[in-house]
């Protein structure tokens, strides 16, 4: 966990220079120099330098691998930038279709204009129009290689306080740049078919995506695609809202439930075959990998993938496992891989969420349950109060982060959340059953279908009534660094006293961040 922490002060270190113009061979050499004094500290046995100067030895390694992210990324010149052009490339995933609208992250590879060409490799976000002339839709699968005619831009940046930074949202991701078209597609080859990937990515997440539009349908089977895949863009503008408004859009973006209902049911599979205590934990490790190659490696899948597989190795070996450690390697493989991902909401907001539930959610529950007294011990209670106290933990941890990311809190999301949150975990074991018994009777599949169709209508409705109730959600919130600072360290002093400790210290530093919060500029709070 410590190296996490210093891996994100490395990050943010990182942004500060790029703020100030600090070259990343002085970061490379800063982070060169602690190391050989970090050697030099380990040879002479001071182990109170050899801990400070590791520890600012990982801080600069960290800043060098985000600018090194950030140098490496694909420039294109001007001359193919703002102009329509020819836009060549290769599909790296299956295209949404909403209407005759394609949206879909492609590799372009060639980017023909009056003026310029440009050939290499660069990915982009793309928005493609066909025209209604061009009959029928060209069906476009993962791997095929491309064309059409697009204008190729750099995405927009925040232009106010608290706007949402689309370029900083897709740089986090891996997406250097923008794409709109309108006009027909043309393929110019087939996807490759005898590829391992496809088989084992691809065709099973088509299958599955099929498999839901035949037998579930609608909005109904638009919310089961965004709680197995993350895949949205089917729901209407005004559902989305609705979830924002109620406090459950984070049902939407696939995280630890599902992986952990995925991990049980490999683990279950590799029971039934009765294989060795290993080769049961090898398989659910490897399933989790499929299921987050499949999703397409969003960051709270692979914050709960890793978690699980430190999990699994420590069952596996018989070891005590912690949760804040498995939190901890998790977050290092994640900036370490890709150090601008630290920027991305739902990075933040999974680990935010997963923080909140390591930290405030046993003191919560323990105090709650005393003050239940006897009716705490009845079963039914407890698990009430146990997802009570796991929505509460979750809303409160990441409040300033949901105001900062979309404008807005909810209210009532504390009691929509113990109603949701149960269903929608229940819809995602009958939506990873519908294929797999979709694949062997039809019959079954429907009854599978039907029920699931029941059970996320409901949600559906729930949800947005929820939404519509008034003063649901407090809108227009844009809460700076120095009042989120202060929100931390009053709930850090909220959660002490649950736990019986002391609050002094708590209140003296929260005391010093109102002072400094009321001595900072109108505009930097």
């Amino acid at each position: 966990m410590k190296a996490s922490l210093l891996g994100l002060l490395g990050v943010l270190t990182a942004r500060i220079f790029e703020r100030f113009g600090f070259s990343t061979g002085l970061v490379a050499a800063l982070a060169l120099l602690f190391c050989a004094t970090g050697i030099l500290a380990l040879l002479r046995k001071q182990t109170g330098a050899l801990s400070l100067f590791s520890a600012l030895a990982l801080i600069a390694a960290e800043a060098v691998a985000f600018r090194i992210d950030g140098l490496v990324r694909t420039r294109l010149p001007e001359t193919v930038l703002e102009v329509q052009c020819v836009v060549v490339g290769r599909l790296e995933c299956d295209p949404s279709l909403i209407g005759r609208t394609y949206r879909f992250t492609m590799t372009v590879q060639h980017l023909g204009a009056e003026h310029g060409q440009w050939t290499g490799e660069v990915r982009v976000a793309t928005t493609m129009r066909v025209d209604r002339s061009a009959a029928p839709r060209p069906l476009l699968q993962s791997g095929q290689r491309i064309v059409f005619r697009g204008r190729v831009y750099n995405p927009p940046a925040d232009r106010n306080p608290g706007e949402f930074n689309t370029r900083e949202y897709l740089r986090a991701n891996g997406i250097s740049y923008q794409c709109v078209g309108r006009g027909d597609i043309l393929t110019l080859d087939s996807p490759p078919s005898c590829r391992l990937l496809v088989w084992c990515i691809d065709v099973p997440r088509r299958f599955l995506l099929q498999q839901i539009d035949r037998y579930v349908g609608g909005e109904e089977g638009e919310f089961l695609k965004g709680l197995l895949l993350g895949e949205r863009s089917g729901l209407s503008p005004g559902t989305r809202q609705a979830f924002v408004t109620s406090g459950v859009a984070h049902v939407l973006a696939v995280s630890g439930s599902n992986v952990a209902v995925i991990a049980m049911l490999f683990l279950g599979l590799a029971r039934l075959c009765r294989l060795p205590r290993f080769l049961q934990h090898a398989l659910a490790g490897i399933g989790l990998l499929w299921y987050m190659l499949i999703t397409g490696a969003q960051a709270p899948v692979v914050r709960a993938t890793v978690m699980g597989w430190v999990f699994l190795a420590a069952s596996c070996s018989e070891e005590k496992h912690h949760a804040l450690n498995a939190l901890g390697i998790s977050g290092v493989a994640l900036l370490g891989f890709a150090p601008h991902s630290l920027f991305d909401a739902g990075f933040q907001l999974s680990y935010g969420a997963v923080a909140s539930l390591i930290f405030i959610y046993p003191p919560l529950f323990a105090f709650l349950g005393r003050t239940l007294g006897p009716l705490a011990r009845n079963t039914l209670t407890r698990n009430i109060l146990g997802v009570v106290c796991a929505s509460v933990a979750a809303t409160l941890g990441t409040l300033p982060l949901a105001a900062s990311f979309f404008g807005e809190v909810s209210v009532i999301g504390i009691l929509v959340n113990a109603i949701v949150v149960p269903a929608s975990g229940f819809g995602v074991v009958l939506g990873l059953l519908l294929p797999a018994v979709g694949f062997f009777t039809s019959s079954g599949a429907e009854i599978v279908g039907h029920a699931a169709w029941l059970l996320l209508r409901v949600t559906l409705n729930v949800s947005v009534s929820a939404a519509s109730v008034p003063f649901a959600s407090l809108g227009s919130l844009h809460l700076g660094t120095p009042f989120a600072l202060c929100y931390y360290l009053f709930l850090a002093i909220g959660v002490r006293g649950l736990r019986g400790g002391s609050i002094r210290q708590g209140l003296l530093l929260l005391l010093a961040a109102l002072n400094v919060t009321a001595l900072l500029p109108e505009n930097s709070r």
